[in-house]
């Protein structure tokens, strides 16, 4: 994996994705749930549709709020990102344009399989920020590539490179 600068992130996809289905969801459940009270007249279904709406909304917000999505650019002099927006609402994300210079390293984050389920190792390679400077995640790879991109980013930037094996 070769880095360049100016080098364009984009770790949006996984989150739009994510709020994405939860509104197909949603908008399944809604139909049901007017179709549930207005023409079958089922009452128990129409709480178990609503249930589950009420779920999907909390998860969904959940996601919004947390899970990371943000595109962005890396020059030799600054770092500037944009939060993702999935039908108007902002995603979970720093935003702005941050100077080189306010960063005290490049971190990749060694994460093993999820336990129980199908998958691999995967690397996460974020930007530390010094005080007041958020961390940016620039990077998700997978079997070892985000140390290769993690030491040729931070030669680049002129940045030390640290690793951690962090839990899933």
């Amino acid at each position: 994996m070769s880095v360049t600068l100016p080098y364009h992130f984009d770790i949006s996809s996984p989150g739009t994705f994510l709020i994405k289905g939860a509104a197909g969801l949603l908008g399944v459940v809604v139909v049901g749930l007017l179709y549930t009270a207005l023409v079958s007249h089922q009452a128990a279904a129409a709480l178990a549709l609503a249930i589950v709406g009420a779920l999907t909304i909390y998860f969904g917000r959940l996601f919004l709020i947390n899970f990371p999505a943000s595109r962005g650019r890396i020059t030799a002099d600054a770092v500037t990102v944009e939060a993702a927006r999935v039908f108007g609402l902002r995603l979970a994300g720093p935003e702005g344009t941050f100077p080189i210079g306010h960063f005290k390293g490049v971190l990749v984050a060694h994460l093993p399989p999820p336990v129980g389920a199908y998958g691999v190792q995967h690397e996460r390679v974020s930007l530390i920020g010094r005080d007041g400077t958020p961390e940016i995640l620039v990077a998700r790879t997978r079997l070892g590539e985000g140390r290769a991109f993690g030491r040729e980013l931070g030669a680049l930037l002129r940045l030390p490179v640290e690793e951690a094996s962090l839990p899933y």
